[in-house]
């Protein structure tokens, strides 16, 4: 709340200055409140789309493993198959195929764990900005709430003060 003047004189050359101003600082008190729930449903839906990304990047990790676990089986038993040529000479298997997809499903792994991580950061920064926001967003209502109220109320009581001064000069 601002500090008071403490004045026994003022020039005041129209009165209705003080109803305009009553009127106009009630006004933005009450198109404050609707205003600040816009950035908070904003908030809200940006909260939700991340949560779906995540989901989305923890499934394709899912999906990355199971498929890495199933190349890394394919290839332990390829490696373990035995093969003979014509004369019968156990021959060591050809597991070339089965390693390359073994190693594109491990870079496919760290790939989705890279986004995950990223995704991660990306979650941790925007709660920070909301819970910042929601502290300014706080602070805020508090002065339109409280501070702005009592000034109005202030303002209402030396405008009622007035007039009642006046009224009783005039008789």
């Amino acid at each position: 709340m601002c500090p008071r003047p403490n004045r026994s004189k003022a020039n005041v050359k129209d009165i209705s200055i003080f109803q305009d101003l009553l009127s106009a600082t009630e006004n933005v008190r009450s198109n404050c409140e609707p205003l600040l729930g816009q950035p908070r449903d904003f908030i809200f839906e940006v909260d939700n789309q991340l949560e779906k990304i995540m989901d989305l990047l923890q499934q394709r990790l899912h999906e990355a493993e199971v498929k890495r676990e199933n190349c890394d089986r394919d290839l332990s038993l390829c490696e373990a198959s035995v093969s003979y040529d014509e004369n019968g000479e156990p021959q060591p298997p050809n597991c070339s195929y089965e390693r390359r997809k073994a190693n594109q499903a491990r870079r496919q792994v760290k790939a989705a764990e890279n986004c995950v991580s990223q995704m991660k950061e990306l979650m941790r920064m925007a709660e920070k900005i909301k819970n910042e926001y929601l502290q300014e967003e706080q602070s805020f209502k508090q002065l339109i709430d409280h501070d702005l109220a009592d000034d109005c109320a202030y303002l209402r009581d030396e405008y009622d003060r007035m007039l009642e001064y006046l009224s009783s000069n005039l008789h």
